[in-house]
């Protein structure tokens, strides 16, 4: 194999350019190394390159648990060695994959799951757990096999890594087309360690490498991930895995736009020479005692307080922008319309982990923020760590104050960016700023298409189409009410609100939130697939016997997502969350009481999927009952709804 670095580096990324951009998820969240760092370098290294779009999956799991959205992404990146996922989402893994999806394995990620047959058939390996490793140092590779993947590649002479050992190919659909020389320490023979491996599963294709590994602190490490060819290996890899094709690909340089780009409607905020168009917030132009220009950067100098950048003013938009704070800084920067959204909690785990995986101080983080009529994402490093249901107006009202709550021109006064800076006294410095701008009208629901148009099942102005069922009879007047375009749960007196229809299958959207003014926690829940019951016809005293056989989708306060099972209401699902009665959720996406919440639920073909504020947090298969109404149970805390449709799903 000949050498392949000047070939693609002194090309041009016209090729790239004229491409379509292929999406790449990252699967990962646990691994026995530094997975941060690692994941968030591999985004960063694809990226730059012009040819993909890459988000990362910190709960592959529950990732994978929708199908709909799994199948959206070209290649499947993995770099996790954790606990097994469930048998949803390894079913939908090996489907995509067999239908045509791309897969990359990286690292430590092929000896994970060594019970899982499908697997590493896919990946093309088995593992002896008794193999170990040669610690980190030089890793001499050498090519066996060639390929469209290392047509003219050359020999890796100067690679470091971890050098894992114990792999044993399955050479029947695999090839090894990398070997690292091992002098065998015990008999000091020279063996053939592989380090890649290529294949196809069905209609798909992988890519295995053992490369790549970076351990917890040991910055040393990194070099594995910093090495040039590796990163072009990568990118080959990835384009290989989604079109059975390689190009020559070279990196996009920043704060510059390829025909793509400009074709998807972005343009340059900041072109890394001049400000024109900049201003901070209530001032005119950017005061040169506190930003400058230098080699492409804008940097804001050490100031005291939160600063806000305005510029061309869009309602629906998509920002991007790069940052990184001095090496001897602590600070972090928040690109949010306010800095309550993410500043109280949010963009952690439910062990109070900071899920952000912020690159180190002076190493550039990606920022990224959606924001349509129906709400805002805050993206950082590709992962979604803030979504919430908020109108132009509030979105305005929360950035710019009371002043402009009731102004019927709010979208004209929207900051574009707010820099907050946790640490005063911190530089900052920005690129590849840009904005395209956003119709939510033309943007499909994340999770799929669906079959048929959506269904108001509440106007905003009256319980039209539901009905009151009460726990005890009497004439006492329901516990729902249509206060300010809003479906208001009293929670007293106990029973629910259902509706008068009947569905199956479904996509079901809503909003919801606690009180905003007492911010009470506690119990609420929507209820899916109610079944007929003679008890509810008779109102019977005892609460057991009241509440029809369901699934309870929960609402409350640390439990958002749960399911329950009323009255052992037929479903399976991972056996590590459900006793039989609760599926546990997959992991905590609640805002902070009294903030409106999203909820989108999918049940299809047996499948039942729940995304609370974007993303995954429970699902469950083997769904039976027969078409039943949907229903909002009214027994425990004040809670408020609106923007409640129902998408019917015919089969």
């Amino acid at each position: 194999m000949r050498h392949l670095l000047p070939a693609l580096f002194l090309t041009s990324a016209l090729s790239a350019a004229q491409s379509p951009k292929l999406d790449v998820l990252v699967l990962t969240g646990e691994n026995a190394t530094d997975w941060r760092w690692s994941t968030t370098q591999v985004r960063s290294v694809l990226e730059a390159s012009g040819r993909f779009d890459v988000e990362i999956a910190l709960y592959p799991d529950a990732t994978l648990s929708d199908r709909y959205v799994a199948s959206q992404y070209d290649v499947l990146l993995i770099d996790y060695e954790g606990q097994e996922w469930s048998e949803l989402a390894r079913r939908n893994f090996v489907e995509l994959v067999a239908s045509g999806k791309g897969v990359v394995a990286v690292g430590g990620s092929s000896r994970a799951f060594p019970d899982w047959k499908e697997y590493h058939e896919i990946l093309g390996c088995v593992w002896d757990d008794a193999g170990g490793a040669d610690p980190f140092g030089p890793v001499p590779i050498e090519g066996r096999d060639r390929h469209d993947l290392t047509e003219g590649f050359g020999d890796w002479t100067d690679h470091q890594d971890v050098l894992l050992l114990g792999m044993t190919p399955l050479e029947e659909n695999h090839s090894v087309l990398g070997i690292a020389k091992r002098q065998n320490p015990a008999t000091g023979a020279v063996d053939d360690v592989p380090v890649v491996l290529i294949g196809e599963y069905r209609q798909g294709r992988a890519v295995t490498t053992t490369l790549g590994h970076v351990s917890f602190g040991d910055p040393r490490t990194h070099a594995s991930l910093l090495d040039p060819q590796y990163q072009q290996f990568l990118i080959r890899a990835c384009e290989w895995a989604a079109t059975g094709k390689t190009s020559t690909i070279s990196r996009i340089e920043p704060n510059t736009l390829t025909d793509a780009d400009r074709a998807e409607g972005w343009q340059l905020l900041f072109d890394g020479s001049e400000t024109s168009g900049w201003g901070e917030y209530g001032g005119e132009g950017l005061p040169e005692d506190r930003w400058s220009v230098q080699n492409g950067v804008l940097v804001a100098q050490p100031v005291e307080g939160d600063q806000v950048l305005g510029a061309q003013v869009f309602e629906e938009f998509e920002l991007e922008l790069e940052w990184r704070t001095g090496e001897d800084a602590s600070s972090e920067v928040l690109v949010v319309p306010d800095a309550g959204i993410v500043g109280e909690g949010h963009g952690r785990d439910r062990v109070g982990e900071s899920i952000r995986i912020l690159r180190p101080p002076g190493e550039f983080n990606h920022s990224r923020v959606v924001a349509t009529n129906d709400g805002i994402e805050q993206w950082l490093n590709g992962v979604r760590i803030a979504t919430y249901p908020m109108s132009p107006g509030e979105w305005a009202y929360r950035a710019t104050g009371e002043r402009l709550k009731n102004d019927p021109e709010l979208a004209a006064n929207i900051p574009l960016l707010k820099v907050v800076r946790d640490h005063e006294g911190a530089s900052v410095w920005f690129r590849n700023v840009r904005i395209r701008r956003l119709d939510s009208s033309a943007m499909l629901p994340v999770a799929g298409p669906p079959t048929d148009d959506a269904i108001e099942l509440f106007d905003g102005r009256s319980l039209e189409g539901w009905t009151w069922v009460p726990f005890t009879p009497n004439n006492a007047p329901g516990a729902f009410e249509v206060q300010d375009g809003l479906l208001v749960n009293r929670a007293t007196p106990p029973g629910y609100l259902r509706t008068d229809a009947t569905y199956g299958d479904f996509e079901l959207e809503f909003d919801w939130r606690m009180n905003p003014q007492t911010r009470q926690g506690g119990r609420a829940g929507i209820m899916l697939r109610m079944q007929p019951s003679e008890q509810i016809q008779r109102q019977a005293v005892i609460g057991e016997l009241f509440w029809p056989e369901a699934i309870d989708l929960q609402l409350g306060t640390n439990e958002a997502g749960d399911l329950h099972a009323v009255r052992k209401f037929p479903m399976t699902a991972d056996r590590r969350r459900f006793n039989g009665l609760i599926v546990r959720r997959m992991r905590d996406m609640e805002h902070r009481t009294g903030e409106w919440n999203h909820a989108l639920v999918r049940l299809e073909r047996g499948e039942l999927v729940v995304r609370i504020n974007g993303e995954v947090v429970n699902a469950a298969t083997e769904v039976g009952g027969q078409p039943g109404p949907i229903g909002i149970r009214a027994d425990g805390v004040e809670t408020h709804l609106r923007n409640v449709r129902i998408r019917p799903i015919s089969r």
